[in-house]
């Protein structure tokens, strides 16, 4: 069970109490008409580019979550050193702190942050060729990992307070749940969350949070902790994300466990829901590992090899889950209240790809995302996505991030090598890399509409609201003749040119009516 330090849940209740705009107090929006798509946007498929560009300086910078508001405009989060938008209205949360230079490179130091690297949030226009405002924290003060936004243009955003910066009264070190002013001056109250690694809000303005192998739901306007839920696993517990569909309010996690059992570990799926009383509703996959051996032994035939990653949750309501497996023999090709019993038929029907592939050679990663009843929990739809270096050698593949409507699915991961190309925005250019972050539209029914990759990219956010596909990740410049022939994607670019080894990058889409 998640414990907060009585002096932190004090603090988190005086904060949400006393905000001039609490927690499940949205004022309400009249909704404006969606823009249309400039005559300039490319591709000839269902959704056309409208801009792709990098966002950062000095340093490696990253866009960590992007999202629509409801006056169609855009909002990215990530993390830099700094943004060079010359003229962009820019507002400091907290104190603005000392930039550090990084220390030298040292490859034995790879992947250590920036010491002066913080989070920010940047508005951009509803084609996202314009800089609207920025708001940041302080050089070396907080960080950003995920945001929410909702239907009322409220924004929340999970973070890590890296040195108790004073970002709201009280505050300390670690990290944090924040719901910001209507006009990201301020945050209005800050709820902070030992070992957080994902959240969402309600409708009703409850957080729901993922710490500690657990869900919490923390009480709108007083930040108390209403309930804490666990679930079952075989050997190690490992949660990998969760999410909340609209309406029901049934939250849903998804992740594995992991058991030694014999010279590899067994690593099986597992995901549970979770009413508003903390109530568990359903329950898919998690297959006992010790039956995990040829039907001629007594077993179900399975072998552990998948793993939950990701989740996401539909605006009509419905619950998304992704999951990466290494083969073919996989517990997602069964049924997933019982293991034992293969997926109907229907499920798979006239998908993108019916199954997890074939001729993999060591551990190729494939992914398979799958659409539930938020409420029953049965399996509506799902498919699979491969790369493939040959046809008949599938290649890895992470789906790392989806949103979707009642009429469509939009994904976002990263190909090794082969990603499933139909009306590119970018052709194919032969003799160069076929690979890097890719996004995918799918109907209803998981059948492909549209595909391609970004060069040089690593894509694992998006947000979708009406035509409007927002996606998020980084970039990093290419060197030698790849690059050459395959230069990064910029059009219409906020920042025309590089900051540093690796930016941020965001691409804007428009999908037809």
């Amino acid at each position: 069970m998640i414990r907060l330090h009585p002096s932190r849940l004090a603090t988190a209740t005086m904060l949400a109490l006393t905000a001039a705009c609490g927690m499940g107090a949205a004022e309400a929006h009249t909704p404006l008409a969606e823009p249309a798509a400039p005559a300039d946007a490319l591709g000839s498929g269902v959704a056309q580019l409208l801009s792709a560009t990098p966002l950062g300086g000095a340093g490696d910078d990253e866009v960590v979550a992007v999202g629509i508001a409801p006056d169609w405009s855009i909002l990215v989060a990530g993390n830099c050193v700094d943004l060079p938008l010359a003229g962009v209205p820019d507002t400091l949360i907290g104190p603005a702190g000392t930039r550090v230079d990084p220390p030298p490179a040292d490859p034995k130091t790879k992947g250590r942050p920036q010491p002066s690297s913080h989070g920010y949030i940047l508005r951009l226009t509803s084609d996202g060729r314009k800089a609207l405002a920025l708001t940041r924290f302080g050089y070396g003060a907080a960080t950003i990992q995920q945001m929410r936004s909702d239907d009322q243009g409220e924004v929340y955003i999970a973070g890590t307070n890296l040195i108790g910066a004073a970002l709201s009264p009280g505050a300390t070190p670690g990290r944090f749940v924040a719901k910001l002013a209507p006009d990201l001056r301020s945050c209005a109250w800050v709820l902070p969350i030992e070992g957080l690694s994902d959240f969402a809000i309600d409708g009703n303005g409850d957080v729901v949070a993922l710490a500690n192998k657990s869900l919490t739901r923390y009480a709108a306007g007083s930040g108390k902790p209403l309930w804490t839920a666990t679930w079952a696993t075989h050997g190690d517990n490992r949660p990998g994300a969760m999410t909340l569909a609209s309406g029901s309010g049934i939250t849903a996690v998804v992740g594995y466990g992991m058991t030694k059992t014999g010279h590899e570990p067994y690593k099986d799926p597992y995901a549970y829901a979770f009413d508003r009383a903390g109530k568990q509703v359903w329950a898919a996959w998690n297959p006992d590992p010790t039956k995990e051996c040829d039907a001629k032994f007594g077993g179900n035939g399975l072998m552990a090899d998948t793993t939950g990653h990701a989740a996401a949750a539909t605006s009509d309501g419905k619950i998304m889950l992704m999951l990466y497996a290494d083969g073919g023999n996989t517990v997602c090709m069964r049924d997933p209240a019982d293991p034992g019993q293969p997926l109907d038929p229907a499920v798979l029907a006239g998908v993108h790809q019916a199954g997890a592939g074939y001729g993999f050679k060591g551990a190729s990663k494939t992914s398979v995302i799958v659409r539930f009843d938020a409420v029953s929990g049965r399996i509506e739809k799902s498919t699979w996505m491969s790369a493939w270096l040959n046809p008949q050698h599938a290649n890895g593949l992470s789906i790392d991030g989806a949103s979707g409507d009642a009429r469509c699915t939009a994904v976002v991961g990263n190909s090794a090598n082969g990603c499933p190309l139909k009306d590119p925005w970018y052709p194919f250019i032969e003799g160069t890399y076929r690979g890097g972050g890719f996004l995918a539209l799918f109907d209803r029914g998981f059948a492909l509409q549209q595909c391609g990759y970004f060069a040089h990219a690593h894509l694992a956010a998006i947000a979708m609201r009406g035509d409007c596909v927002v996606v998020g990740g980084s970039v990093r410049p290419e060197a030698g003749p790849d690059g050459e022939k395959d230069p990064i994607k910029l059009h219409h670019a906020v920042q025309s040119t590089l900051g540093g080894d690796q930016d941020g990058y965001v691409v804007v889409l428009r999908r037809e009516h």
